[in-house]
């Protein structure tokens, strides 16, 4: 499969799971209307050429459990507002793509999340000590960035946390 997404996926609007993933061919922006997919619970999407941002429209999709954009060409930040309504986000792959700007604050709202994988972009700044509030996780994937400062103290009630990567920072 070559080309860009289509915006039309947008109206299937009863679709629970969307892998369009390994795709090497696939390329262009994340179609913001993929928010319109209030019932969608896996988006894999990774291993693409996707480029862009990823869309503000996905704070929409308040079902997912499963958010896999990893090996992309995405870019920009994280929008803060995504992370305040993804509570059943169980896992978060962005890895290996171009995404910068500082881990949101909002990242603590996704108490459902047992694996956090951010390496391999260009985040910067310190890790927000909302982390702490991720209680289910147990992989937290950070290195390979440009991130700053001390280890939030909140990462120590982590006990459900088995790995930490935070080298190359």
């Amino acid at each position: 499969m070559t080309g860009t997404l289509s915006p039309y996926l947008g109206n299937i609007t009863f679709l629970q799971l969307l892998d369009l993933s390994e795709l090497e061919y696939l390329q262009g922006p994340i179609p913001p209307e993929l928010g319109k997919l209030s019932h969608l619970t896996e988006l894999n999407l990774y291993h693409n050429n996707l480029s862009g941002s990823i869309p503000i429209s996905f704070q929409n999709l308040f079902r997912l459990k499963n958010l896999q954009l990893h090996r992309n060409r995405l870019s920009g930040s994280l929008p803060n507002p995504i992370f305040e309504s993804l509570a059943s986000l169980s896992f978060l792959g962005l890895s290996e793509n171009q995404l910068s700007g500082s881990i949101p604050s909002s990242i603590g709202n996704l108490v459902s999340l047992t694996m956090l994988d951010l390496r391999q972009n260009s985040f910067s700044g310190a890790i927000p000590n909302t982390i702490g509030k991720l209680k289910k996780v147990k992989i937290i994937r950070l290195s390979a960035n440009r991130l700053s400062g001390s280890l939030p103290k909140s990462i120590g009630g982590l006990s459900e946390l088995v790995d930490l990567y935070i080298y190359n920072n």
